[in-house]
């Protein structure tokens, strides 16, 4: 059984870390740890997220809403703001994710998703460095970063090995969509809608 809290890691630079596993990130949230925070655990460290603002939050509505009108929940789950499980050390809650089957509140954690978004504002390094290499690593086939500073949407496509990549991966193609330009998901391309609705 592990310990409540894990050794300690030393990095070269001087400062020191402690990395928790998804066992013991569950037990804290259990514990109440997390009680009115948003956190979320990245190759085994547990990050607080900043309040959502409304540009963000918008956003992630307007997204859902789109999504959600064409998937039918008999095969699709998509998923706000809800935790992914992907390996040992990374449990992320991306603001949307969907994944395969019907919605449903049995079964585990779901592992793996068709796609996953990210809306990001003051997150735009993390979004687009770690979590783009986590996803990728997990075999997610498209990854968007929502960029709602800059109104525009990053399309990432094609996950490949990368030994210069955080978790060994990144994706081979990326476009950028901005408003007057359409766009469409893998899973459905006959889902279609401008990016400009995202940031009405």
């Amino acid at each position: 059984m592990s310990t409540l809290f894990p050794p300690p890691i030393y990095r070269p630079d001087g400062t020191t870390i402690r990395r928790w596993t998804a066992e013991e990130y569950l037990r804290l949230a259990d514990l109440g740890f997390f009680i009115n925070q948003r956190v979320e655990l990245i190759d085994g460290e547990i990050i607080q997220r900043s309040p959502i603002r409304n540009p963000h939050a918008a956003a992630v509505t307007r997204l859902t809403s789109l999504l959600s009108a064409k998937l039918s929940e008999d095969r699709y789950w998509v998923r706000v703001q809800a935790t992914l499980a992907l390996g040992d050390e990374s449990y992320p809650e991306p603001d949307i994710a969907v994944v395969d089957g019907p919605v449903t509140s049995e079964g585990p954690i779901p592992s793996a998703a068709l796609l996953v978004i990210e809306v990001s504002d003051s997150t735009l390094a993390l979004d687009r460095g770690r979590k783009l290499s986590l996803y990728a690593s997990a075999n997610i086939a498209e990854y968007w970063v929502v960029n709602v500073v800059d109104r525009e949407i990053e399309v990432h496509r094609s996950p490949v090995a990368d030994s210069a990549s955080h978790f060994g991966h990144r994706y081979a193609l990326t476009r950028v969509a901005r408003p007057g330009d359409q766009i469409s998901p893998l899973l459905d391309p006959s889902i279609t809608f401008g990016v400009s609705r995202v940031f009405a």
